[in-house]
């Protein structure tokens, strides 16, 4: 990510047809933040943004903090709280990483190990009723456990209290999925 924000001079190959025939057009200024170039082949400018998903989005500022945000198993309001951004923004820049992770690395290693947006639910029976229909309920601060919640019975219970062999914790949504996926999606 670094290279993308260099405000180096040295031209670099176009990313529109690959031809490393390119050089400077335009110097970094206050409303150009990064040198731009163009190609003598297929006659287009670009910066170092062009061709990635950092480029021509809103809220640059926040995108470091977001990518600390990717391997993190929150939902993305909760993202979207913590960077001051809209849900969309989010959702949209998961894509686009994710994509661009995968274009990086086609064996899928990385793009595997994005975490935002994902939705896990606990395979357990109830601890009152034997329902299976059981979610995730908040954490026990107090008691340092992640709760159960039963949406038959409505008993709140801690994870603790149900043996680990009998949970199983399955993906109810991912987001890579759910946009139609990447051409070879790894599992995560």
């Amino acid at each position: 990510m670094r290279d993308v924000y260099s405000k180096s001079k040295l031209p670099f190959a176009c990313p529109h047809c690959g031809d490393r025939n390119t050089f400077l057009v335009g110097q970094a200024h206050a409303r150009m933040p990064r040198p731009s170039f163009m190609c003598r082949l297929c006659q287009k400018r670009f910066n170092r943004l062009t061709g990635t998903p950092l480029a021509r989005l809103r809220h640059e500022d926040k995108l470091p903090a977001f990518v600390r945000l990717l391997s993190q198993q929150l939902s993305y309001a909760q993202a979207a709280r913590r960077l001051s951004v809209d849900y969309s923004a989010i959702a949209n820049w998961v894509a686009k990483f994710r994509l661009w992770l995968f274009q990086l690395d086609p064996s899928g290693k990385w793009e595997s190990r994005v975490r935002l947006g994902i939705k896990p639910r606990p395979v357990t029976p109830c601890l009152r009723c034997a329902s299976t229909t059981v979610r995730f309920s908040g954490f026990d601060s107090q008691a340092g456990h992640r709760r159960l919640s039963c949406d038959t019975c409505g008993a709140i219970f801690p994870l603790n209290k149900v043996a680990d062999n009998q949970v199983d914790i399955v993906v109810t949504y991912d987001p890579a999925m759910a946009t139609g996926g990447l051409e070879n999606p790894s599992p995560s």
